[in-house]
């Protein structure tokens, strides 16, 4: 081929690669935020914070929605919302589309009874955390409360149930580390319905499917009502207490602990003036995030709600992973009471 004709070829090439790309639409990272209560009436609703900008913008709300817990994006970029829906009865999943503007219920098979978290696994199904399904009756046996943990199928037709009854109670996240799951409860060693702070009630276990059992992995000192988690690269967790007050145990406010489950420790790790009711966690961005639903970053008071986490609009914050020292990072007038950070591409 003469050079002149492999130089056009070329030319050609590099053409329809630009006009690809040109129609492809960008990607850029956000972070999600679930809010119980931002929505119309005391409704739903979810934000974006896009990476590098200031400020959030409205996301995804529906009347549809009673108190969403969770987000996760599907395959294909629309988005699946988890919903409380009814305390102590039914709970639902919605699902969004791309842009956040269409909403319609799917249909799931029964037994969602407290929905609070759910989770991508491997195999494309979805776990779910339930604080308070018993379909066995496990619970009522042991004159004890119990939880759940469901896996709804990837075809959607079928829930599972993975773990249920003693030894659990209040089960409150599930993570993957590859094809191990991560489970915690927050009250696993609670006796007769009271706290010991000398006990300490939650732990972490490790899920095994084949046969179906919990294993022990971390047992935690002197935490109330750990409700968020994530796993470091070294295997240790950091874990969001929402009630567990290092200064004031008695003001109920909470803080951020380190639990190291070969040491066999947990420590206080990061607290903060601010925090009132610190519920959940993430990494995004290289940051390690924490949202408090009833801080009050922007001195506005109470948020109004007059339900579910009462107190200020709620605000998001980072922490520093060497020395637990904690800034704000997000701060909206337009929050009220954000419970779940969420990775999304938009």
């Amino acid at each position: 081929m003469p050079a002149i004709a492999r130089s056009l070829n070329r030319l050609l090439l590099a053409t329809l690669s630009l006009a690809a790309c040109a129609c492809q639409e960008p990607q850029n990272p956000v972070l999600l935020i679930v809010d119980q209560n931002a929505g119309p009436d005391g409704r739903g609703a979810v934000f974006r914070k896009n990476a590098g900008a200031d400020g959030v913008q409205l996301f995804a709300t529906s009347s549809l929605l009673q108190q969403p817990q969770d987000i996760l994006q599907q395959p294909d970029g629309s988005f699946l919302v988890l919903d409380y829906y009814k305390e102590g009865g039914v709970g639902k999943v919605f699902q969004f589309s791309k842009d956040g503007k269409k909403c319609e219920e799917l249909k799931l098979p029964k037994g969602l009874v407290d929905p609070y978290q759910f989770e991508y696994a491997p195999d494309g199904s979805i776990w779910i955390v339930d604080k308070n399904a018993d379909p066995f009756g496990l619970g009522k046996k042991a004159k004890r409360k119990t939880g759940t943990l469901w896996r709804l199928s990837k075809d959607r037709s079928t829930l599972e149930v993975i773990a249920t009854g003693p030894p659990l109670i209040a089960p409150s996240a599930i993570l993957f580390v590859g094809d191990d799951a991560f489970l915690m409860d927050a009250d696993v060693f609670q006796k007769n319905g009271m706290f010991d702070p000398k006990v300490g009630e939650g732990a972490i276990f490790k899920v095994h499917k084949h046969p179906k059992k919990l294993e022990i992995v971390a047992r935690f000192e002197r935490l109330m009502s750990p409700l968020g988690m994530c796993r470091e690269a070294s295997g240790t967790y950091l874990v969001v207490d929402v009630n567990a007050d290092p200064v004031k145990p008695d003001r109920h406010h909470g803080a951020v602990y380190r639990v190291d489950p070969k040491a066999k420790t947990t420590k206080l790790f990061a607290n903060h003036d601010d925090f009132r009711d610190p519920v959940n966690c993430i990494m995004w961005q290289g940051r390690f995030l924490v949202v408090d639903a009833n801080s009050d970053p922007l001195k506005l008071g109470e948020d109004g709600a007059g339900f579910g986490f009462t107190g200020g609009r709620g605000g998001i914050y980072e922490v520093d992973l060497k020395t637990g020292a904690v800034k704000l990072f997000l701060a909206s007038p337009q929050f009220v009471n954000p419970i779940r950070l969420r990775k999304a591409t938009l």
